[in-house]
């Protein structure tokens, strides 16, 4: 199907690459949403991770770093720079840490089980990527094309002879590069004419989608435009909002919102109501815990156990 000039014209998108990770052996990638932030946990000498969904604590008196990986701990003298090495011993401070509250489920893994070997850890302040391999990359031909898939690795990596680059998709847009440690640059828009000519029929064809100029990406783009609504049942929709002691607050720029520094919910405070994104709906109450009413304004609960957001995408 032909696409109309309005499901054609899109928008303007930002194709410069994200810092890119690369790594051959067991790695992980750890985000803070801009320069990493700490705040105090009470009765403890421990600061958590504020910008971050990954549990990571600063000793205030040791200076040291823990992160709580899997089911053990890992520590470091630097956030960024490391080393990482499996926690040895817990220190004092993450026993500190209040029990049946905000902090229950990160204390229950104190001490936590040894591990064997640490992964890399990859710290951004920003929005990032993270290509792994096990091993020295395996290529797998992609026949009639001079295209060879990296068989692995989980990531969306190809490799094209003629030319002697790695291409990566992440996103939705296409960067390529003569090493996998970089650096790499935009490629969505000038995309070698393999990748359009890889077979309907092969196991990467579903890449074919976001290939510009193929039927598979315009059928994407036809997809993407048909309007879709979610159904959220109002009297069930509820949320868990607490906080490490008093809500605190501070202003984002000068929107006249400000968020929450010391819960794992994302609650905003704005124009005297409270307002918290949870699970994709939205809810507001006329006090920091609710209980409140949707942005719909049908009525919904709030308890008061309390728990912490779970890792994103970002962890492996």
């Amino acid at each position: 199907m032909k696409l109309g000039e309005d499901q054609t014209k899109g928008i303007a998108v930002n194709m410069d690459p994200p810092p890119v990770f690369y790594s051959d052996t067991e790695a992980i990638l750890v985000i803070f949403l801009g320069e990493p932030r700490f705040s105090k946990v009470e009765g403890t000498p421990l600061e958590f991770g504020l910008n971050t969904n990954w549990d990571v604590f600063r000793d205030a008196e040791s200076g040291r770093y823990y992160l709580l990986y899997r089911d053990g701990w890992l520590e470091a003298p630097d956030l960024k720079a490391g080393p990482w090495t499996p926690m040895k011993m817990a220190p004092k401070s993450l026993k500190k840490l209040p029990k049946g509250g905000a902090w229950d489920r990160v204390a229950k893994a104190v001490p936590g089980k040894q591990l064997e070997s640490a992964p890399r850890v990859f710290v951004s302040d920003r929005p990032a990527e993270l290509i792994q391999t096990k091993g020295r990359p395996v290529f797998e031909a992609i026949p009639p094309t001079k295209l060879a898939a990296v068989s692995n690795s989980q990531n969306t990596l190809f490799f094209l002879s003629s030319e002697g680059r790695f291409y990566f998709l992440a996103a939705g847009r296409w960067f390529r590069a003569k090493d996998l440690a970089g650096p790499w640059t935009a490629a969505t828009t000038s995309l070698p004419a393999d990748f359009a000519a890889i077979p309907k029929n092969s196991p990467r064809a579903g890449v074919l989608a976001s290939v510009p100029g193929t039927q598979e990406a315009d059928d994407a783009i036809l997809v993407a435009s048909i309007p879709r609504t979610g159904v959220v049942d109002r009297v069930m929709a509820t949320v868990d909002v607490t906080y490490d002691g008093e809500p605190k607050w501070e202003p984002i720029g000068e929107t006249g919102v400000s968020y929450a520094v010391n819960t794992p919910n994302d609650v905003f405070q704005a124009g005297g109501r409270y307002y918290c994104c949870h699970e994709g709906v939205w809810f507001s109450a006329a006090s920091p815990s609710g209980p409140g009413a949707s942005r719909t304004r049908s009525r919904t609960r709030s308890t008061s156990s309390r728990r912490r957001r779970r890792n994103s995408t970002s962890r492996s």
